[in-house]
């Protein structure tokens, strides 16, 4: 009996499950760290540790009320479901372009290129005075098409406030992006659950004044989730030729949001590491196939686009920024930007030359520091990268703001109260990496159980994987407190899943 028992131990089956839990403690350490850090160790900001509690305590409060008044309720809930969330989508828009407006700015460094670039595109049909930009920054150019196109079907229509096309554009990426994580948490945990995400979202204070700050960030937002919903969509495809236009969708969402942030390829990763332990081969091939001809056909249309009409391709392959240069700079100091290290990059001619020197500089910098010395980079990183709950939006919102308003007195770094705005946003949150934590202490516990779950999806590794993805790339790459932003659909989702677990330790009845 214990033979066998061992014998099946060793099956692949048997390894991909031992796979499984190695990602979910991989995660469950990740979060935790994060969350120490962010909390304990936090010296780039100066926070009222109490008052953060309070207020994620509060948070949390609410968040049982929300569930507590919407569990009894939920036939009713997903009766009329879409009214609900019409309803839910359709004030935070509203909300988001009516904070846009008031936020107004003078976009100026990398969304000033876009920004003005895509005008200076739609009216002159050239990029000319930024062409020097795209030729050092091409991952920019993305963006710069997408708002190009906006511009311009506003233009045809009569609409010249480029400002607010570029907020309706944030706007509804960051609507998009709820959408996606409440059908998300409707299809794996139920309507109840998806009134606590709601509420959940709310508290996330950030993304109301987002929508003006439509650069990258913001403007990639939906594609992580909206990718994860096509995804689960596709596992229940009841024939091939559905499959397989799920996972077109899926490559079409991955390849824009690629186009404008690069690190949309993350929940690409996680989502092929999860098929492959689930042993979903032809699918897994099948996808993977398909998302490498649609995301290499979106990237050579992108260059069609601008080279050579727009750029010269000889300068660019001079001048565009490597990656090297970031993994340079996100080993020096607490990782981030520094004007140095730009001079260093641009002071060779030779691309190969240059690309040689900054490999040796990296290596340079990682032997110097040693181990202890990576565990401090490794902690000042996650801090910056992970510890600002504003999501550092007020790096674009302080750029010569045009109006004078009360929101003003909150929002921007100068302001008189942004330190209760800051305070604030860092309470709620400090909720959210609290709530992942839980999740994470749950989805390993039962793991180690083995328990089948009502609900197979709650215990999906996708978006813990995705997490620890974005964590490890930023460990690696040059940090701000922006970067993360574009996936705090999984951060809510990981923490919905956390509310899950809690409501069921403390109503054990509940499947």
């Amino acid at each position: 009996m214990n033979r066998l028992k061992t014998d099946s131990f060793f099956t692949m089956t048997g390894i991909k499950q031992i796979a499984v839990l190695l990602c979910k403690i991989l995660f469950l350490l990740c979060i935790a760290f994060v969350s120490f850090q962010v909390f304990f160790c936090n010296d780039a900001y100066d926070y009222n540790k109490l008052l953060l509690l309070g207020i994620a305590a509060a948070g949390l409060l609410l968040l049982a009320l929300a569930y507590k008044l919407a569990a009894p309720r939920k036939a009713i809930l997903e009766r009329y479901f879409s009214f609900v969330l019409g309803g839910y989508l359709l004030v935070m828009f509203i909300l988001e372009v009516a904070f846009g407006l008031r936020l107004r700015f003078t976009p100026v460094f990398d969304m000033g290129a876009v920004y003005d670039g895509a005008i200076t595109w739609v009216d002159t049909g050239a990029i000319e005075p930024y062409r020097e930009y795209f030729h050092y920054f091409p991952n920019n150019l993305g963006l710069l098409t997408l708002l190009k196109i906006v511009f311009s079907l506003g233009k045809a229509l009569g609409i010249t406030d480029y400002f607010l096309l570029g907020i309706l554009l944030g706007a509804l990426s960051l609507c998009l992006m709820m959408f996606s994580v409440f059908m998300i948490c409707r299809k794996l945990l139920g309507a109840d659950y998806t009134i606590v995400a709601m509420v959940l979202t709310a508290l996330c204070f950030p993304l109301y004044f987002s929508a003006a700050a439509f650069y990258s960030d913001v403007m990639s937002m939906a594609a992580p989730p909206l990718f994860y919903l096509l995804y689960l969509y596709s596992r229940e495809a009841s024939s091939w030729q559905k499959r397989l236009a799920l996972y077109l969708g899926m490559a079409l969402v991955a390849g824009i949001g690629m186009e404008i942030k690069f690190t949309v390829l993350i929940i690409v990763i996680a989502a092929g590491i999860e098929m492959l332990l689930s042993e979903d081969i032809r699918r897994l091939l099948a996808m993977a196939a398909i998302h490498v001809a649609v995301i290499a056909a979106i990237f050579g249309i992108t260059n069609r686009i601008f080279y050579p009409s727009l750029l010269d391709k000889e300068q660019a392959r001079l001048q565009n920024t490597p990656i090297y240069h970031w993994i340079m700079m996100g080993a020096k100091g607490n990782g981030s930007y520094n004007p140095e290290d730009y001079e260093f990059t641009r002071s060779f001619s030779d691309p190969e030359q240059r690309d040689e020197a900054l490999k040796q500089e990296i290596v340079k910098r990682y032997s110097q520091m040693g181990l202890s010395g990576y565990w401090d980079l490794l902690k000042k990183k996650t801090v910056t990268a992970l510890g600002d709950g504003t999501y550092a939006i007020s790096d674009f919102l302080d750029d010569g703001p045009v109006n004078e308003t009360s929101l003003h007195d909150y929002i921007l770094y100068s302001s008189p109260k942004y330190g209760s705005y800051r305070t604030l946003c860092q309470g709620s949150y400090l909720l959210v990496l609290l709530l992942m934590l839980t999740g994470g202490i749950g989805s390993l516990l039962a793991g180690l159980k083995r328990e089948r779950q009502e609900h197979k999806g709650r215990d999906s590794i996708i978006p813990p994987l995705a997490f620890l993805g974005l964590w490890m790339f930023l460990m690696l790459w040059e940090t701000s407190g922006r970067y993360f932003s574009n996936y705090i659909s999984i951060l809510l989702l990981c923490a919905v899943w956390g509310t899950a677990y809690l409501g069921r330790l403390l109503t054990p009845t509940q499947k």
